[in-house]
C-alpha cells in the first residue's frame, strides 16, 4: 500500500476566537522544520512543517509553541508559554488524501490566561486539530 498524500502532509497553525486580540505572535517550531514566528490574528492560517504519513496506522503531529506576544483586549504583552509541545496522535486513514493538510486550531479566548497570584500573563494552550 503507498503512502498517503505522496508520504507526508502539510502542518499549519490557525487561531480561533480571537475576540479583542489586534495581534498574535507566535514562535513555533515543529519536527524538522526551522523555528518561525507569524501574527495568528492576522492570517487564516500558517504553514509550520509537513508530518511524515504512511499509508495507513498511527501519526503523531508535534508543534512546540516557543515564544508568545498578544496585544488588544485586556491581556496585552509578553505571554509566559505554560506547556509542553502540542501533540496529536490520529490515524493516517483521517487525512483528507485530497488536501493533505493538518491544522492544529488553538483558541485564543480560552487559552491566554493570567495568573491570579502573579498577574503574569499565560499561554496555557487549548488547540484542537484539523484535517
Amino acid at each position: 500500500m503507498a503512502a498517503r498524500c505522496g508520504g507526508a502532509a502539510s502542518l499549519w497553525i490557525a487561531a480561533a476566537h480571537t475576540g479583542l486580540v489586534a495581534s498574535f505572535r507566535v514562535g513555533v517550531r515543529a519536527a524538522g522544520a526551522p523555528a518561525a514566528a507569524f501574527d495568528l490574528a492576522a492570517g487564516d492560517g500558517f504553514r509550520v512543517g509537513d508530518v511524515p504519513l504512511p499509508a495507513s496506522g498511527p501519526v503523531t503531529a508535534t508543534l512546540a509553541i516557543e515564544s508568545a506576544r498578544v496585544a488588544g483586549g485586556a491581556l496585552s504583552g509578553e505571554l509566559d508559554v505554560c506547556a509542553a509541545p502540542l501533540s496529536f496522535t490520529f490515524d493516517a486513514d483521517e487525512v483528507d488524501a485530497g488536501r493533505c493538510r493538518l491544522v492544529i486550531q488553538l483558541d485564543l479566548a480560552r487559552s491566554l490566561q493570567r495568573d491570579p497570584s502573579t498577574g503574569a500573563l499565560l499561554l496555557v494552550p487549548q488547540a484542537s486539530l484539523h484535517f
